[in-house]
């Protein structure tokens, strides 16, 4: 922290590990940067007198319900969380510790894409299965339910949330739900290939979130998920 400002009005901690699908081979990773970096960087927004500290979270922490969890539901018990969500639970704690020395807003992202995203991530892959003309594994008839943002609505949503004057945790995600295949349905629209599919399952847990809090204090998403991917496939 030698070369960081002395004094800080805000910090956004948007860390994620790109190891967060390779557990245990990559859990030092994952836990050095969704735990141990989180904690040192609230340190630091301590002592430079920091007075806003946003962070990065995912809405993949919810139990499962029979509609679209708001921030006011449970998350999974902490044995059914897998080590990605429990690291980011384990985030959002550390930064509650600090909520009487500076506000803190937790920002729980349901699955965010946009154009130069890394290729391993969940759209970035699904372009690539479908324009290649690679089958896509859909768990159940349809895959699982998401509500995509593009990154435009994202950043958004965060710039807003600067300007909120108490501790809070907000969904961010888009206001479309929809099914792995629809999806890509659309990606192949845009990209002019029919998708090839495998289905195996009987289908999983959705991990969308309801975005009324979002809506009404933050930003309400613009992007269409069609016009997303149209600015991802023409970039």
């Amino acid at each position: 922290a030698e070369n960081l400002p002395k004094n800080i009005d805000a910090i956004i901690h948007l860390a994620q590990s790109r190891a967060f699908r390779e557990f245990p081979q990559k859990a030092k990773d994952i836990f050095e940067v969704n735990v141990t970096s989180t904690s040192r960087m609230l340190d630091y927004a301590y002592y430079a007198s920091c007075k806003k500290f946003l962070f990065a979270s995912t809405g993949s922490l919810y139990k499962s319900l029979d509609r679209f969890p708001t921030e006011t539901d449970s998350v999974l018990p902490y044995h059914e969380l897998g080590f990605y969500p429990a690291s980011k639970l384990c985030g959002e704690i550390l930064c509650l510790n600090y909520s009487n020395y500076f506000k803190v807003t937790i920002l729980r992202y349901f699955s965010i894409y946009g154009s130069q995203q890394a290729k391993e991530m969940l759209i970035p892959r699904l372009v690539g299965k479908v324009s290649k003309e690679n089958p896509v594994t859909l768990n159940g008839s349809a895959g699982i339910r998401i509500n995509p943002i593009h990154v435009d609505d994202a950043s958004m949503a965060t710039m807003e949330a600067l300007k909120r004057t108490g501790n809070e945790i907000f969904n961010i995600g888009g206001n479309q739900i929809l099914s792995i295949k629809d999806i890509c349905e659309i990606i192949g629209e845009q990209v002019g290939k029919k998708p090839i599919y495998l289905v195996e399952g009987t289908g999983r847990p959705d991990v969308a979130g309801d975005i009324s809090k979002m809506n009404k204090y933050l930003h309400k998403p613009a992007t269409s998920f069609k016009c997303g991917i149209r600015k991802m496939v023409n970039k």
